[in-house]
């Protein structure tokens, strides 16, 4: 009796911890859930925004139509939006849509209380700035978010300001929480560190004990998430009853077995099958336990997936700066031609035919698109593995990247240790092309950030490409300055960036380790040394199959 009591204890007790963890395991997962869903729409709404300050800082003399043509495709993306503004000097000039935002034309930031304080941090810093949510006139409740904009030699333009729905943003998350719902409540700082109050949910939330917190990343600031179970948190197991009546069977089964009265092996029979029930219940248990452990792998693979195209976005700026650099120097020459062609008619003599200028501009015309058709081959090729040489992408690369480079007199060096034969299968690699890319794309630029504090005709960039002992070695050098200890740890975490002058996202380098480690099945890490900073890569090699043609 003594040990069948016991037992029931022991089993309660197992019962109401393991119930305990999987309500935890539950209300955590679908945190993990609307926190991923709540970034994606302040992250994506807020990389629109940067986009338009990208646009700005390659044509800064845009016109209304320009900006009214830009903004509407915006618009048109993100239903989140409920205006866009464009403040040169911190003087509203562009809005968008203009009904309903007529008095914001010509107003100084400088002169509205509240926002100056917000709009210089931005300038001073170079940082995105998210505030809110706050009350908005026309009803409702909205996000600001302001992002800093630079013209091309990094003088301070203006700002681009946006306001976001924050009302229909959080529709979303309750949809998002319709299934396995939980009860969950938001407070927010602001960027100066301030205390704000609750910005979503029940306020009493904040106050219980047992309650679950996740801190929520967003631009300049963070909000911090609680949370429990939609009923409150059950301590009994839905099936402690069931055990209770299970105990009590066996009890009195030992009790009549104890005092002579199981008169057949039926009694016995039913006594291990109850024993049996038992079991399976426990087993039952812990086997949901390993699918939630499962299902919380799964959602984590889906965050990476969505941090990957936040990337994506990211990389579409760096295209954009990197198309205009090389279509500066033709379309002055075009610009020039047509000059040339317009003096003619007036009777000046330039040495050449009219047919030859002509034949000079359709030449600059083919140039551009060539350029065009470059890109699009570049960043279209297909997560599909492919035959490539190692050597020939790493110059590729560096040859779109090359005018931006020139442009702040970056000089580019590139080693490969070994002969490089196309028809020799044991030079070639067999692997994810494109994203080999991305991550160069990714490193080259944040060398080219770090380099613009060197003295500009020393600044330079070297690319080492080894193999040995089966394996790549690619080393990217620059000869910036030293990145911080405390700060080297954390240039690989998601969301973490230090940029001041340009918008950093702070998830290139986090995404490149990513690939390195996933689908090469290598390293990626980075040291300073003594003359600047040097990033190693490492991976096997790849042989490719016979019976696939070369790239």
């Amino acid at each position: 009796m003594f040990i069948l009591f016991t037992g029931d204890y022991m089993i309660q007790k197992s019962l109401r911890q393991q119930y305990i963890s999987l309500q935890q395991a539950q209300v955590y997962s679908k945190m993990g859930e609307l926190r991923a869903k709540l970034e994606y729409e302040v992250t994506s709404s807020m990389l629109l925004i940067q986009s338009m300050a990208s646009y700005i800082s390659i044509y800064p003399d845009l016109t209304t139509a320009d900006f009214n043509r830009f903004a509407k495709e915006l618009f048109e993306r993100n239903a989140h939006l409920k205006n866009i503004t464009a403040s040169p000097d911190f003087v509203f000039k562009y809005v968008y849509p203009l009904e309903g935002n007529e008095a914001l034309l010509g107003k100084n930031y400088r002169n509205i209380p509240g926002q100056w304080e917000r709009a210089k941090m931005a300038a001073e810093t170079g940082k995105v700035v998210l505030a809110g949510p706050v009350d908005l006139i026309q009803g409702g409740k909205g996000l600001v978010g302001r992002v800093p904009v630079y013209n091309d030699k990094g003088v301070f333009w203006g700002l681009v300001s946006s306001i976001l729905n924050f009302n229909l943003m959080m529709e979303s998350i309750s949809k998002a929480n319709s299934t396995n719902p939980i009860k969950f409540a938001l407070k927010g700082y602001d960027v100066f560190g301030n205390k704000e109050d609750i910005i979503y949910g029940e306020p009493e939330l904040f106050s219980k004990t047992g309650i679950i917190n996740m801190s929520i990343s967003i631009p300049s600031g963070k909000w911090r998430m609680v949370a429990e179970p939609v009923n409150g948190w059950a301590v009994s197991h839905p099936h402690a009853l069931y055990v209770h009546l299970i105990t009590l069977a066996m009890m009195l089964l030992a009790f009549y077995l104890t005092v002579g009265r199981i008169k057949n092996m039926n009694q016995m029979k039913a006594a291990r099958t109850h024993e049996e029930q038992i079991k399976k219940q426990l087993e039952q248990l812990n086997s949901e336990l390993q699918d939630r452990v499962k299902q919380e792998v799964e959602k984590n693979r889906q965050h990476v997936e969505m941090i990957a195209e936040q990337q994506r976005f990211a990389d579409m700026g760096q295209m954009i700066n990197a198309i205009a650099h090389q279509w500066r120097q033709p379309l002055n020459n075009i610009r020039l031609v047509m000059q040339m062609l317009d003096d003619m008619d007036s009777g000046e003599d330039y040495g050449k035919t009219r047919e030859e200028l002509y034949e000079q501009h359709s030449e600059l015309v083919d140039y551009m698109s060539k350029t065009i058709d470059d890109f699009r081959n570049f960043f279209s090729a297909g997560k599909q593995k492919q035959i490539f040489s190692l050597d020939y992408e790493v110059a590729r690369t560096l040859r779109l990247v090359q005018p931006q480079l020139s442009h702040y007199n970056i000089r580019t060096i590139q080693n490969c240790s070994y002969e490089n034969n196309p028809d020799d299968p044991s030079d070639m690699y067999f692997g994810f092309m494109s994203e080999l890319r991305q991550v160069l794309l990714n490193i080259i630029n944040n060398a080219k950030d770090a380099l613009l504090s060197v003295e500009n005709d020393a600044r330079r960039i070297v690319i080492n490409i080894d193999k040995k002992d089966n394996n790549y070695y690619l080393s990217i050098f620059n000869n910036g300055p030293a990145i911080p200890e405390d700060i080297l740890k954390k240039i690989f975490v998601a969301y973490f960036t230090t940029k001041q002058e340009k918008h950093g996202s702070g998830i290139g380098l986090y995404m490149s380790r990513t690939i390195i480690e996933n689908h090469f099945n290598g390293t990626l890490h980075a040291e300073n040394t003594p003359d600047g900073v040097i990033f190693y890569i490492i991976f096997p090699e790849n042989s490719p199959p016979a019976t696939l043609p070369q790239n």
